[in-house]
């Protein structure tokens, strides 16, 4: 699977998981491993991470970051606010995988 696979799954993934309140746990769990594999690229690979090489990945990544601040505190509860709250994650998701797409992966051989 290449890079830009991985992430895609990662985040599809949270976006899955979101679209069910019973899964907020797994949700909040799903996205902070995709922002961190975002910010770290994959292990063992010479590929520099989207966070790095793409100033438009690394703008939404903290956005995301911002939100999820308050979201994913595990006594938030699971209201109104909450189901808000997530679709404008989910909506920042959605903009993070197209900038993505939009990268060229590039190792860190490259000049």
């Amino acid at each position: 699977m290449d890079t830009k696979s991985h992430y895609e799954r990662l985040l599809l993934d949270v976006l899955e998981s979101a679209n069910n309140p019973d899964l907020a746990y797994q949700s909040r769990a799903r996205l902070r491993r995709a922002l961190l594999a975002l910010r770290r690229g994959p292990k063992g690979s010479l590929v520099i991470p989207p966070v790095v090489q793409s100033p438009s990945v690394a703008g939404i990544v903290e956005r995301i970051e911002r939100k999820v601040l308050t979201l994913s505190q595990p006594s938030e509860s699971l209201d109104l606010q909450w189901r808000s709250e997530w679709n404008a994650v989910s909506s920042d998701i959605n903009q993070l995988r197209q900038a993505i797409a939009a990268t060229r992966p590039r190792d860190m051989t490259e000049p």
